[in-house]
């Protein structure tokens, strides 16, 4: 498929074609990252991790994932205050 190159301020960017993004899962305001191959340039969506609310990631502490507790010494200064 080609396309044209555009400039955008001073950068360049590349119309993506409707039937293309919608194949690739492409959205306005997706990051994707773009690799240099020996053929030319790879253009490839980032996949985002799903934010997580506390509560979201604390109930998934399990007895087998909960490593045991830290013993960091006793207070060295004046952090009692």
């Amino acid at each position: 498929m080609e396309t044209l190159v555009s400039r955008r301020g001073n950068s360049l960017g590349l119309r993506i074609p409707k039937a293309l993004a919608a194949e690739a899962g492409l959205s306005p305001g997706d990051a994707v990252r773009i690799d240099r191959t020996p053929e030319g340039l790879m253009i490839m969506k980032v996949r985002q991790r799903p934010k997580m609310s506390l509560a979201e990631l604390l109930a998934r502490v399990t007895a087998d994932n909960r490593h045991e507790a830290v013993g960091w010494g006793g207070p060295s200064g004046r952090e009692l205050l």
